[in-house]
């Protein structure tokens, strides 16, 4: 989900393109942006986390704190920074007592898998990763993570998808700041439309 046209464009054009269209075509979304995030509010996510989150992430959150929906894998509701600490927290709970410690290699990694031709793209083989930062969640429990410790060849704070059930599946963009680039264009191009429970796809209509 990688616009290159857009890759100059920072944040702040982004959400202007973003935002222009929210409040023409879709009041139920509009409503559900989340204000701006403080730089004390940034701080104190990331000593939660024991993380430094990449600047383009930052740079979105200091304009909307979440609230709204990604279309990636699938309809992705995208978190406050306060939420996303405490999901992460809840993966490093689940990682201290054991959830995946005895666990066969993540679905995505297994051999019969990538013999097929599956690309996961530059992802560590594990089920989860401390360095792995939970952005936005789908109605299935399924993730997208900001990856702050990719495999080699990778952009650190590239985003992944992360399934419930079988792990890590696949690179989704090199940075954050294409994924908000492909968000402006799909709302321009008429991809999403409006509901009382915020954007859905029109594919799901």
């Amino acid at each position: 989900m990688t616009n290159k046209d857009n890759k100059r464009d920072t944040a702040q054009v982004l959400w202007q393109r973003i935002e222009g269209r929210l409040n023409l075509h879709a009041p139920h979304a509009w409503q559900m942006l989340r204000p701006s995030a403080q730089d004390q509010e940034i701080q104190q996510a990331e000593v939660a986390m024991d993380i430094t989150l990449p600047e383009d992430f930052k740079a979105s959150c200091r304009i909307h704190d979440g609230g709204y929906v990604l279309d990636l894998v699938t309809d992705m509701m995208m978190f406050s920074l306060e939420e996303i600490a405490a999901e992460w927290q809840m993966f490093q709970e689940l990682e201290k007592v054991g959830t995946w410690s005895d666990a066969a290699p993540p679905y995505y990694f297994t051999e019969r898998i990538t013999r097929s031709g599956w690309q996961t793209g530059p992802i560590q083989p594990t089920w989860w990763h401390q360095c792995w930062v939970p952005i936005g969640r789908d109605r299935a429990g399924n993730h997208c993570c900001l990856d702050l410790a990719p495999a080699p060849g990778g952009f650190v704070g590239q985003v992944i998808d992360r399934d419930h059930e079988t792990g890590p599946s696949r690179v989704l963009a090199p940075r954050f700041l294409d994924i908000l680039s492909s968000f402006a264009q799909d709302m321009e191009n008429g991809k999403y439309v409006d509901t009382v429970y915020g954007l859905r796809t029109r594919s799901e209509d």
